[in-house]
């Protein structure tokens, strides 16, 4: 069924995904974005200010319980300057 065909192979999404990324920052769940990405077309899927707002507000809330010190490591990242929205995203 060609309707549900992704338009980008795997292998495609894969670099895609590693070119927006800093070299040094490795994903966790990378599998899984490049099922998300390519199930999307490569399309950005953090697109709405006040959603990414609202994640980002959360993840400083974990972060402060100190629970798990990798969501303060997500926000600091998040607030790269030199992070481009595909990165971002």
């Amino acid at each position: 069924d060609t309707l549900n065909s992704p338009s980008v192979s795997k292998q495609e999404v894969s670099t895609k995904l590693q070119s927006w990324l800093p070299s040094e920052y490795k994903p966790l769940y990378f599998k899984q974005l490049v099922d998300v990405y390519q199930s999307n077309d490569l399309a950005l899927i953090w697109q709405d200010e006040q959603i990414t707002k609202q994640l980002e507000q959360q993840l400083a809330e974990v972060a402060l319980t100190g629970i798990q010190p990798q969501f303060g490591r997500w926000l600091t990242l998040l607030e790269t300057a030199q992070l481009t929205p595909e990165a971002r995203d």
